[in-house]
Parts: C-alpha cells; structure tokens; sequence
C-alpha cells in the first residue's frame, strides 16, 4: 500500500509463515517501508 505524508511511501506486511497460527507464537510479523520514484503509482 502506497501512502505517508506524500503518498511515495509503500508499506509491506511480511511474515516467516503465512499460517495464522504460526504467526501468533513466532511473532515474525513486520511492517516494511520503502520510498518509492512516483506516488501513488498503479491501482490499489
């Protein structure tokens, strides 16, 4: 999802697993961030 002050910022889910379960006890689940060239580029 691209947004931030300037809508150039695309935000990431990721995970080591993608089983519920897996995910409450690991806790790996993060939030990345990268800026990006052209906001808000492409369809949502």
């Amino acid at each position: 999802m691209l947004g931030g002050p300037d809508g150039k910022t695309l935000f990431i889910m990721t995970s080591r697993s993608s089983h519920p379960d897996e995910c409450k006890t690991e806790k790996s689940a993060a939030v990345e961030f990268v800026t990006v060239k052209h906001a808000g580029a492409g369809l949502p």
